[in-house]
């Protein structure tokens, strides 16, 4: 699992970094791997707090230590359901986690949560979804940089 970098700034010091790293781009200049992580920006040091909760902790450890779906999770970590399935919500949103509607036998769906940055496979069809396209054009300017 790739890195996900979490800090405190406002939407200036976001909007900077990411001008900054496309110039660099743009000049073919080599670029580190750690200059292109996910980085996830709050504002207020509370939002923080609140979307990384000791309970939202645990779970980001569990996905990332074994990924499975809302109820395996919520039978692993013994919590409700309906809460795990809120918190999986929360964090997808903000890109720390992943999730995939996964058929199951009959006509049954199943929530499959798994850390960012990976590509899943179903029925041997690779499935990305939105975020890890864009992480693989950045990867891909990135490799274009360093060629150059």
């Amino acid at each position: 699992m790739k890195k996900v970098m979490i800090t405190h700034g406002t939407a200036e010091d976001f909007f900077f970094r990411g001008k900054a790293l496309a110039r660099r781009l743009d000049r073919h200049e080599q670029v580190k791997a750690k200059d292109v992580a996910a980085t996830i920006t709050f504002e207020e040091i509370g939002d923080l707090l609140h979307a990384l909760s000791p309970a939202r902790l645990a779970l980001i450890q569990a996905v990332k230590s074994e990924p499975g779906s809302i109820t395996s999770l919520a039978q692993h970590l013994n919590l409700d359901r309906s809460a795990v399935t809120r918190d999986v919500e929360l964090l997808r949103q903000l890109g720390i986690l992943e999730v995939e509607d996964r058929p199951e036998a009959g006509h049954h769906r199943q929530k499959w949560v798994s850390p960012p940055c990976a590509a899943h496979e179903v029925g041997g069809t690779r499935v990305r979804d939105e975020a890890s396209r864009r992480r693989e054009r950045v990867a891909f300017r990135v490799a274009m940089a360093a060629s150059h």
